[in-house]
């Protein structure tokens, strides 16, 4: 009976000791990863003769035009007054204007005129080569401009989303007289 009590023990000793070698080397083959697919590193370069070029230009807001008559000198008995013949360009309307002026002598910097609504001063025309009449009162009271000096109109045009950007003015210059002379012309 001991041999069959020995002999069972055996069978268990070397079942467990066979399932302990199994276990370990379960154990063993998922640290080191064997089976497994491992991803090495791998270097890869290429080099290409397409090259590619571009052409970058900066948005301009184009100036306003005047008439082929820029503008009218009108004398009167309480002070000239003084018509701006002109049309935005494409895109662009009244309300994209500013007006500049300068009284301090032909060729300074020109600054906003303060105190002129140029909604409330300028008539639109039809049919005509301008799309725009503006009109510049040269009172006796508060004149823009004291007799015998000169001034310089400009229209500006900002872009319509970025106020920031602005054209080039286009002028016109007035030269008040004595009484009821007086002119009004371009630049130049």
């Amino acid at each position: 009976m001991t041999s069959i009590i020995e002999g069972q023990s055996r069978k268990r000793r070397s079942r467990t000791f066979l399932g302990s070698m199994i276990i370990l080397l379960t154990v063993l083959l998922s640290i080191f990863g064997a089976g497994q697919n491992k991803i090495g590193a791998t270097e890869a370069s290429w080099t290409a003769e397409a090259h590619a070029t571009g052409f970058l230009q900066a948005g301009a807001v184009p100036p306003a035009e005047l008439a082929v008559e820029a503008c009218d000198y009108i004398p009167g008995l309480l002070g000239a007054r003084v018509e701006v013949y002109w049309s935005a360009p494409d895109g662009y309307e009244l309300a994209n204007a500013n007006i500049l002026a300068d009284s301090s002598g032909l060729g300074a910097i020109l600054a906003p005129l303060t105190g002129f609504n140029l909604q409330e001063n300028t008539v639109e025309n039809s049919g005509n080569d301008h799309d725009y009449t503006t009109t510049f009162r040269m009172n006796l009271l508060g004149s823009l401009l004291p007799l015998g000096d000169s001034l310089r109109i400009a229209i500006q045009m900002e872009h319509p989303q970025a106020s920031t950007w602005t054209s080039d003015p286009v002028s016109v210059d007035v030269r008040t007289g004595l009484l009821i002379s007086g002119s009004c012309s371009r630049p130049g």
